[in-house]
């Protein structure tokens, strides 16, 4: 078995080519060729230094969090988690602007710690053990999907799917 991180725009198309075989996503995919299935649910946090003067969700505000400079994941203009992340800045009356944009979260934990900003992202990045950082839970949600094409015969994909 072999993990990729893919890009928001790649994902559909390597399903449908076979260059990947099974896809983890915040979306649900909506292609008639392609079957999803919801695997969780969890809150969004925002991540900052350990640290910063944010200790809970009480310390923040629209005026405290617009100050902030944010690295923020790159989802692709049609993907739903980049459509919750513009909630979360209109809920808080800030602007949506990142100073950073990456596409991994995976990649924005350490530039957190260096203290290069915040972030919001899914509570399960603190199941990495992210240490120097501190995840502070918001009133938002998102979704983890697992997607596979339909009515392929692949036997792995099968067994993977009965695990889950």
């Amino acid at each position: 078995m072999e993990l990729l991180q893919l890009a928001y725009e790649e994902e559909e198309e390597s399903l449908k080519n076979y260059k990947i075989d099974m896809l983890f996503s915040r979306d649900i995919n909506h292609s008639p060729f392609i079957n999803s299935k919801k695997l969780s649910t969890e809150n969004l946090c925002l991540v900052v230094p350990e640290d910063h003067d944010f200790k809970t969700s009480d310390d923040i505000s629209n005026a405290n969090l617009s100050a902030q400079k944010f690295i923020l994941t790159y989802g692709g203009l049609n993907s739903s988690y980049a459509t919750l992340i513009k909630k979360v800045f209109a809920h808080y009356d800030i602007d949506s602007e990142s100073y950073i944009s990456c596409q991994f979260g995976s990649t924005i934990i350490p530039l957190i710690r260096k203290r290069l900003g915040v972030s919001i992202l899914p509570q399960s990045y603190d199941l990495n053990n992210a240490t120097g950082v501190r995840f502070i839970s918001l009133p938002f949600y998102t979704d983890l999907y697992i997607n596979w094409r339909k009515d392929d015969p692949n036997i792995i994909i099968k067994n993977v799917l009965n695990l889950i």
